[in-house]
């Protein structure tokens, strides 16, 4: 594991110090490539008519498609803090970035979400989000968590359609909840910080 953790690091530095690459730009690399994502998935049964294809494969590759969106999604902050990068525009970017991704993301699988969830979690979002410019901070370890819900959620909304398993959409939604509690743990601590 230690092996492992250190070649990514090495390669995190390569990006950074060889190659030049900043956070801000893997960040805004990760939202043009997300696009093509989101509109193969959303067309995906009128490309797959006209190229003579499965929809399930337009799908699948969709779904590749936002997995390395979100593998960016931890490149772009561990990037930002290997090579001193941290920056109040990537602050601001990177949630924001991150909740255009998610919630169109999620808009796609609408009619099997728990709505009331995902309207109070995109509430919280854009609270924290707020929150996090003013404070100048970056996610804490419950925002961190939350995100994670939320892309593990995408995953078996996919599945619930790309394996016509449907009963998959009942731990989306479930994971949506948790999701939900976590953002409100996030924010509570924003705006009622523990004094040291």
């Amino acid at each position: 594991m230690a092996g492992l953790k250190k070649t990514f690091t090495d390669f995190v530095r390569w990006l950074g110090y060889d190659l030049g690459i900043t956070p801000n730009q893997i960040t805004v690399g990760r939202l043009l490539f997300f696009i093509p994502g989101w509109f193969l998935w959303f067309f995906r049964h009128e490309l797959a008519a006209r190229l003579a294809v499965d929809w399930r494969l337009l799908g699948w590759t969709a779904v590749i498609i936002v997995t390395l969106v979100i593998i960016l999604d931890v490149l772009d902050g561990v990037l930002a803090r290997e090579t001193n990068q941290v920056s109040a525009q990537g602050k601001i970017l990177d949630p924001v970035v991150d909740k255009l991704t998610t919630y169109s993301a999620l808009a796609l699988f609408w009619p099997a979400i728990h709505k009331p969830a995902l309207l109070l979690l995109f509430a919280l979002d854009i609270t924290s989000t707020f929150l996090r410019g003013a404070q100048v901070q970056g996610a804490n370890i419950f925002g961190k968590r939350k995100a994670l819900c939320q892309n593990l959620s995408k995953f078996f909304f996919a599945g619930a359609v790309l394996l016509a398993l449907p009963s998959m959409n009942l731990a989306g939604n479930l994971l949506l909840w948790a999701a939900l509690i976590l953002a409100s743990i996030s924010v509570g601590i924003r705006i009622f910080p523990r004094r040291k």
